[in-house]
């Protein structure tokens, strides 16, 4: 394992820009389930960052 000076440091940030109240479990799964019930969705964007990289991303996360 490197030393901790070598380590880059990252800042990490999520941005919640949707909420779906609407879907279900059905909806969100590849594979049908007897158990179809509420599974609404949140919708976020990540960036991660620091001096020499940024990377962003975004993601659609059941809660």
């Amino acid at each position: 394992m490197s030393k901790s000076e070598d380590r880059e440091v990252f800042e990490i940030y999520a941005v919640k820009y949707a909420h779906n109240a609407n879907r279900t479990r059905n909806g969100n799964m590849l594979y049908m389930d007897e158990h179809d019930v509420p599974m609404p969705l949140d919708y976020f964007v990540w960036v991660i960052t620091n001096d020499s990289m940024h990377v962003l991303s975004r993601d659609a996360t059941p809660f």
